[in-house]
């Protein structure tokens, strides 16, 4: 499975969430985002989370999915 790392940035518009993934035998094909809890659902290595749709900063979990189909673990900011 892949390993997964997350930056997180600022701006005053937004969080943005960028993956960072590696996978040892194979690629990283999708990225699973979740946010205050709620899948957001499979998408690209980037997330913007608008400040507007939040008062405060939202817990955000990545996992890594690879062209196997295998999830990293968790990764959490």
């Amino acid at each position: 499975p892949p390993n997964c790392d997350m930056r997180v940035s600022e701006t005053s518009t937004s969080w943005r969430y960028r993956a960072e993934c590696r996978d040892p035998d194979g690629r990283v094909h999708d990225y699973e985002w979740t946010i205050n809890g709620e899948l957001s659902g499979l998408g690209g290595y980037g997330l913007a989370v608008s400040k507007g749709q939040y008062e405060t900063k939202p817990h955000v979990v990545l996992r890594g999915k690879d062209d196997s189909g295998d999830f990293s673990d968790p990764v959490s900011k």
